[in-house]
């Protein structure tokens, strides 16, 4: 299972379950590591392939997107803008539900042994996961950037065939897409 790609799909702002701060924070912690291994694990593997462009891609989004610092980019970046823009708005909760399907679907599709037809739908999954986020978040806010990363990423050359070298199992990963699609977090709980 692409750990690494799906954190970047699951932080889109989906943090729609009903929990504490500090167990959104654990999942995201749990995401971050998974996605570190991932991008890393993907960018070797594109290197390995002679795939520099593509690798240079997984490498950025990486250093990017997963940095706990920052202030557009990063963790950072991502929390505030949901937060500030996403978070308990009718308007985005009304509107969120066919992104929430395609992070559902996503998670569903998760295991080991992905055969070709397997990974092929997969990746056409987690490309409609960021098309239906980027009509939900506005541009130039960073859940939309990131999506603009994470999608050229998927389009890049060589990731079809150099995902399945880098995948594996993640029940956590799996968890945590399963809870950050879950039900919405009830407005007393922010």
């Amino acid at each position: 299972m692409p750990r690494g790609l799906c954190f970047a799909l699951t932080l889109l702002g989906v943090l729609t379950a009903e929990a504490s701060l500090v167990d959104v924070l654990t999942k995201v912690k749990t995401f971050r590591s998974a996605g570190v291994d991932l991008f890393s694990g993907l960018a070797r593997e594109l290197k390995t392939r002679k795939e520099d462009s593509s690798s240079k891609k997984a490498e950025d989004f990486n250093d990017n997107w997963l940095s706990v610092l920052g202030v557009q980019k990063g963790l950072t970046g991502l929390a505030k803008d949901f937060t500030l823009n996403y978070l308990g708005r009718e308007s985005y909760h009304d509107r969120n539900g066919p992104l929430v399907d395609a992070l559902k679907q996503v998670s569903s599709m998760l295991g080991d042994g992905l055969d070709e037809d397997e990974l092929s739908s997969l990746l056409r999954q987690m490309k409609k996961v960021c098309f239906e986020g980027k009509r939900v978040f506005a541009s130039g806010g960073s859940l939309h950037e990131m999506l603009s990363d994470l999608l050229e990423l998927l389009e890049s050359k060589g990731i079809q065939e150099a995902l399945p070298h880098v995948l594996g199992a993640s029940s956590q990963l799996k968890e945590a897409l399963n809870y950050f699609s879950g039900p919405r977090v009830a407005n007393e709980e922010l």
